[in-house]
């Protein structure tokens, strides 16, 4: 379905969790009321997209668009607004009456009126969807659409597009390439959807708590945006990334992990929104450099670093130092970078409690202290 100038109907403004297929809460209308919000501030939707599989994958994603560069909404705003289009309910504001008491803060009485207005008018969008979803919302979360939400990341015309560009690079290898990465990839969303499936089920009939599933299912979702960026990556694939395609694949994050439920456990908390746009792009530098790419992988992992640094946000910045590591480890002449990067992580990990992030870099930095000592031989023994 091709959606051109505004959407149309109500999944213009149809939360993440409605997408998903799992349970919705007023958080749910919250995100709602704040797409509808946003589109009033800037003249623009928030999760924009030319088709309906764009919009969905936007909203899954936590993709949000850029405001245009001539606005005079305040930052204060803004931030409010983009904090009730959170992918974590939790993380949005707690009820329309909180939403409504920031608004009204705001020092301009002309735009208090303005926004008043506005909320009144975007009233009407979140009614639609309510409606709708009454209508037509089973008892229960639905756990059977994990092909569904899979299938917009990878479907018969990405896979087309992809064994394409593969196939069409210039070497004799390249068409037979191009059909085992697509089998690969096939075999990867299986995994994903049955593991989606049997997680919803495991949830209805109380096998586990709300926030364990909600854990599980964000271990999902970030295995999702990875095949995202690599499906991105080798759509456009040039002779370095057919070189290191068997690698891209072969790293991507086990679907595996997200059954850990005693790791899962530790992960378990409020999630920070403002983390979501900076946890996108560490996602894209996870898969550039699985291609091979490592100087673009470092300089956006660099950044990600001194901005979670600048934000407090300390898991984010550990991730981002860590995943800069793991990407530089794979140039060993550049050993004692790696290891100064594994002492940041490390450091940052251990104050704050991260075992997981602490671990791997405490291991990290032993292979790399025995490559400065005396090579691969030194280092894995």
């Amino acid at each position: 379905m091709t959606l051109t100038g505004e959407f149309l109907g109500t999944p213009a403004y149809m939360s993440r969790e409605q997408f998903l297929g799992v349970e919705l809460t007023p958080a749910s209308d919250m995100f709602s009321l704040c797409v509808a919000l946003f589109e009033a501030l800037y003249g623009v939707h928030p999760f924009m997209g030319k088709t309906l599989f764009q919009l969905q994958a936007n909203v899954i994603g936590g993709h949000i668009a850029a405001p245009p560069d001539t606005h005079d909404v305040p930052a204060w705003l803004h931030a409010l607004v983009v904090r009730g289009l959170a992918m974590n309910p939790g993380d949005r504001p707690p009820s329309m009456r909180a939403l409504a008491s920031a608004l009204s803060a705001d020092p301009s009485r002309a735009r208090r009126r303005r926004l008043a207005t506005l909320v009144v008018a975007s009233f009407a969008a979140v009614v639609a969807v309510v409606v709708t979803r009454v209508q037509t919302a089973p008892p229960k979360p639905s756990c059977d659409n994990g092909r569904q939400n899979i299938g917009v990341v990878w479907n018969p015309e990405r896979s087309q597009e992809v064994e394409s560009a593969i196939a069409g690079i210039d070497r004799p290898y390249a068409p037979d390439l191009a059909g085992r990465i697509g089998a690969t990839i096939d075999q990867y969303t299986d995994s994903w959807s049955a593991a989606h499936d049997r997680i919803c089920r495991e949830y209805s009939r109380g096998a586990h708590s709300e926030a364990l599933f909600d854990a599980r299912m964000a271990c999902l979702d970030r295995r999702r945006r990875v095949l995202t960026e690599t499906l991105d990556i080798l759509a456009d694939a040039d002779i370095d990334v057919l070189e290191n395609a068997g690698q891209m694949l072969a790293r991507l994050p086990r679907i595996e992990a997200c059954d850990d439920l005693s790791t899962l456990s530790g992960t378990i908390g409020p999630s920070v929104s403002e983390a979501a746009e900076l946890e996108t792009r560490l996602v894209r530098a996870e898969a550039l450099a699985n291609a091979g790419r490592i100087g673009e992988a470092s300089t956006i992992t660099g950044e990600v670093a001194l901005e979670a640094e600048e934000r407090h946000l300390p898991k984010l910045q550990a991730s981002a130092l860590l995943t800069q590591a793991r990407a530089t480890m794979l140039m060993p002449q550049d050993s004692q970078h790696t290891l100064e990067l594994l002492e940041q992580a490390l450091a940052i990990a251990v104050s704050e409690g991260l075992d997981q992030l602490a671990a791997e870099a405490m291991i990290r930095r032993l292979y790399t202290r025995g490559l400065l000592r005396g090579g691969a031989e030194v280092a894995l023994a």
